[in-house]
Order: structure tokens, then sequence, then C-alpha cells
């Protein structure tokens, strides 16, 4: 039989997760365009060469990278133990950059717009 006695173990840090949203391509323009600028504005955006990859980077608050992702799709959900984390963020010439607090048990949402004109 079994010693019922407890082993003694390392917990777990307590979880969280960060759910980011990549949105890479312009999203669809509805509507009539009425004004001229409109209409080139329209042009120019539908026009433009691929920015390049994204890159995510996320650092904890001692700057230690704890994740780098590139080209990561539209959704990315990130397990990380309760903290505060700077998420760097490239696509071409545009960085970005968010600090976050997260907290165990928690779901957090960031979107990341870089793709629209």
């Amino acid at each position: 039989m079994p010693d019922p006695t407890s082993t003694a173990t390392t917990p777990c840090p307590a979880q969280a997760h960060l759910l980011i949203h990549a949105e890479t391509e312009p999203a669809a323009r509805r509507g009539r365009f009425d004004a001229p600028w409109q209409r080139l504005l329209a042009l120019w955006a539908q026009k433009r060469p691929a920015p390049g990859p994204l890159r995510v980077r996320i650092h904890d608050v001692a700057h230690h990278e704890v994740a780098a992702f590139e080209e990561p799709g539209a959704l990315l959900d990130v397990a990380l133990p309760e903290g505060t984390y700077h998420v760097m963020t490239e696509l071409g010439s545009v960085r970005r950059g968010y600090t976050m607090t997260l907290q165990a048990g928690g779901v957090f949402d960031l979107y990341l717009p870089q793709g629209g004109p």
C-alpha cells in the first residue's frame, strides 16, 4: 500500500491568457465613395505593397524576452504567468509597443490594427 504522506512540489505560477488579434490586411471598405479624394485614397490603399511579416515580441519587466513570433496569423493565444509585460509589434516600418499587467486566471485581448491605412 502506498504511503499517503504528501510530497513537496513546486507550485506552478498562476496563468493568464493573452489573446493577440493581428489584423494585417486592411478591412474591406463599405459604402460609396462620394468625394474624389475618397476614391483616390481607396485606389492608393489597394495598390500599396505588402508591408512585410508581422513580428511580435513579449518581454517581462526585467526586459527578458519570454516569447517571440514571426507571422503569427490572425489570432495568437499566449499563456503567461501573471505579471507586467511589454508587447512590441513590427509590421513593415510601423512599430508599436504596449504595456499590460496580466492577472491570474484572466483572458486579455490585444488588437493590433496595423494593417489599415
